[in-house]
């Protein structure tokens, strides 16, 4: 999603740094894209699943469901939507906890998108305060 800003950013770094140290940014920059990338997976992934797990288990806890068709359920949290309801359950009840699975996990997607719009807006405004404008600063080449 974020492709497009890595050749202009890596630009602009590059074109800030003195000619001599050039290697020396390059790696910084290749070192922290990386690591920012997957440090971004695993920090989401957390939040996705904590919020997934906490709207889960409210919903959860509306339905009466006996102690254990409840343990077959919970031991597939880690599946997040594509948990595996039991047989046992009749057919009204298991589409009542499919549609709450599906709108818990909906949820926890949403606010991970939520928080990854605000980063990227945050982002454009420090961006916007931080960098200078050559034009301004009388410097054009």
């Amino acid at each position: 999603g974020m492709t497009i800003t890595i050749a202009p950013l890596t630009t602009a770094m590059m074109n800030s740094v003195n000619i001599s140290y050039a290697g020396v940014a390059s790696g910084i920059n290749n070192f922290v894209g990386r690591i920012s990338g997957v440090l971004a997976i695993a920090v989401f992934g957390l939040v996705i699943f904590s919020s997934f797990n906490s709207l889960f288990y409210k919903e959860l806890n509306r339905f009466n469901i006996n102690a254990e068709e409840r343990v077959l359920i919970e031991q597939q949290r880690t599946q997040l939507a594509a948990i595996t309801l039991p047989d046992t359950l009749d057919k009204d009840m298991s589409e009542k906890l499919t549609r709450k699975i599906k709108s818990s996990y909906i949820s926890s997607f949403r606010l991970v998108l939520l928080i990854i719009s605000t980063l990227a807006m945050l982002s454009s405004v420090i961006a916007y305060y931080t960098i200078p404008n050559k034009e301004e600063s009388g410097n054009t080449s």
